[in-house]
């Protein structure tokens, strides 16, 4: 059951017609946000093409919202280099059907109907602005110390 051991958006899966959601469990639960992205970006394997009897855009509707529900399993954290997070926000958007959308524009399309994935967008921006933050403390103790 999609919650049990992540808090996660489940909106993205409970939106999906009930002929989608056999196939967008098994994605989730066997897959990785890597391999997700790539079936996005190709086909599924054949094998379950041929298991799950779902036509082009329904396996594209069914990858994103397996992708959008597997993104929201991350908690981005200091520790994450910016360039990962930069590279999740990217898939969240490719996903959402919106490729180069910015963070902002994410958040204000989620925020109502996928408020976990909307504090997700938040915990991110977030993270982003404190290593930011950070980066610009050192700059400025760096000076500092050239001048004393």
């Amino acid at each position: 059951m999609i919650g049990t051991n992540h808090m996660v958006e489940a909106g993205f899966m409970d939106r999906l017609p009930f002929t989608h959601r056999d196939a967008a469990l098994d994605l989730l639960k066997f897959n990785r946000l890597k391999p997700l992205v790539e079936m996005r970006q190709t086909a599924p394997p054949m094998a379950l093409r041929n298991r799950f009897l779902l036509t082009s855009e329904q396996w594209t509707e069914t990858l994103d919202a397996v992708i959008l529900t597997k993104l929201s399993y991350f908690t981005i954290s200091l520790s994450y280099p910016n360039s990962y997070i930069n590279k999740l926000l990217e898939i969240a958007a490719y996903a959402l059907g919106k490729p180069g959308m910015s963070l902002a524009e994410m958040y204000a399309m989620t925020e109502k109907e996928y408020p976990y994935f909307a504090r997700w967008l938040k915990s991110a921006h977030d993270v982003k602005l404190l290593k930011y933050r950070h980066a610009q403390n050192l700059q400025k103790k760096a000076a500092a110390q050239k001048t004393s």
